[in-house]
């Protein structure tokens, strides 16, 4: 979904927007064998295996691209059912065709259907954006996603696909916002708080799992058309609600807050003793996500993964930089680390970092809440106060990402 180019969204022959579900996306380049690129001088027809494709029952698929102009998908064909089909198989599998004209940018395209709409009611700090993915009718496949702004009334209605399975996820200023546990939800909207995770359960984001249906005029559902009733929120009216994490939460450690100095919970974060990595990311994919894992270790005890951070790069010229915290190591480790640091990979970078390499030379950066990670932005250790200007100054590592 992240991949996909612009929201699944387009204007009707009225102009109004309409919300689609993708079938499929196709990414297409033609090259000739001195691999300079080449143009379409002609149509050419596209098949595709229906076995592979989720489609809802009845409904049609169109093609579109996406307008560079309005961001929006416009509609320039239609998948159709292949006419005939092998009959020397027992059982003849379905396919569908299409045609791709020269005029239609090659970027991208959508095989995607039009769907009814809905708004879910999300509560949350004025600022967040939200995130909704919609999910196929098994709830196997993404089919859309949607990102909006929560206004300074702290009520967003988002528009989601109607009866249908979908996540909601919110993130502000970067850091991501914990799903508050919902209470007397109607039963059809089977509201759970999910934890998605990704190779090796690393990295955790907590989201809501939904079903968008509507029960009754207190919410947090409501058809389209209704999206001022779901604005305006009454005495008992229900919402979904995301809010800002407190210190130990907002980095997901996973261990307590523990005072013995030889329990792994001791290494918890402290207000005063915040401590950033900055990361310089080049390659075809400056602008993506960044994760950091700490693990670390107390005297005579096991290997402990104590959380992770993640955030998108910024854009600084054509680079990337990101700075996130990761565990501010024990004092009084001079220059040597309890855990050693596993192998790196294409996709990893592990590193050891002793506690007297902090607020040095070495790309590191420390302080309290306040001032940290604006060192960490400018690579300036000694910044106390202004307002931070990103660089690519003093990174602790180079990423490529492609």
């Amino acid at each position: 979904m992240a991949a996909a180019p612009g929201d699944f969204s387009a204007l009707d022959e009225n102009g109004e927007e309409v919300m689609l579900g993708t079938a499929g996306i196709l990414r297409q380049a033609f090259t000739g064998a001195n691999g300079n690129r080449l143009s379409l001088g002609k149509n050419i027809t596209v098949r595709i295996d229906a076995e592979q494709l989720d489609l809802p029952d009845g409904v049609t698929v169109y093609q579109w691209y996406l307008s560079k102009q309005t961001g929006r998908w416009v509609k320039f064909g239609v998948l159709r059912p292949e006419e005939g089909g092998s009959r020397r198989k027992r059982q003849a599998r379905k396919f569908f065709v299409s045609e791709i004209t020269p005029d239609v940018p090659p970027d991208s395209i959508n095989w995607d259907y039009v769907e009814t709409t809905s708004y879910v009611r999300v509560r949350a700090p004025p600022g967040t954006v939200v995130t909704r993915i919609a999910l196929s009718d098994n709830g196997q496949q993404y089919t859309s996603y949607r990102q909006e702004t929560v206004p300074a009334s702290g009520i967003l209605c988002i528009l989601t696909p109607r009866d249908k399975p979908a996540i909601l996820q919110a993130e502000l200023d970067g850091a991501p916002l914990l799903p508050q546990q919902p209470i007397n939800f109607p039963s059809a909207v089977n509201p759970q708080i999910i934890d998605g995770s990704s190779v090796g359960n690393i990295f955790k984001i907590q989201s809501f799992n939904l079903m968008s249906t509507k029960a009754d005029d207190s919410g947090p559902v409501y058809l389209k058309g209704e999206e001022g009733r779901c604005g305006t929120q009454q005495a008992n009216d229900l919402a979904f609600e995301f809010q800002e994490a407190n210190a130990g939460q907002l980095f997901h450690w996973e261990t307590p807050r523990i005072q013995d100095p030889n329990d792994p919970g001791f290494w918890d974060v402290r207000p005063d003793e915040i401590c950033f990595v900055k990361a310089l990311v080049t390659g075809s994919k400056p602008d993506s996500v960044i994760y950091v894992k700490s693990t670390g270790k107390a005297q005579g005890s096991p290997d402990v993964d104590y959380g992770y951070t993640a955030e998108k790069s910024a854009m600084v010229g054509a680079q990337g930089v990101v700075c996130l915290e990761y565990r501010c190591n024990e004092d009084g480790q001079q220059g040597q680390c309890r855990v050693s640091p596993g192998s790196s990979s294409s996709s990893e970078r592990n590193f050891c970092v002793p506690s007297d390499l902090v607020g040095g030379d070495a790309g590191l950066y420390t302080g309290d809440s306040g001032v940290a990670k604006n060192r960490c932005l400018t690579g300036n250790n000694q910044y106390n106060s202004g307002r931070p200007i990103a660089t690519d100054v003093n990174p602790t590592v180079q990423l490529n990402c492609k």
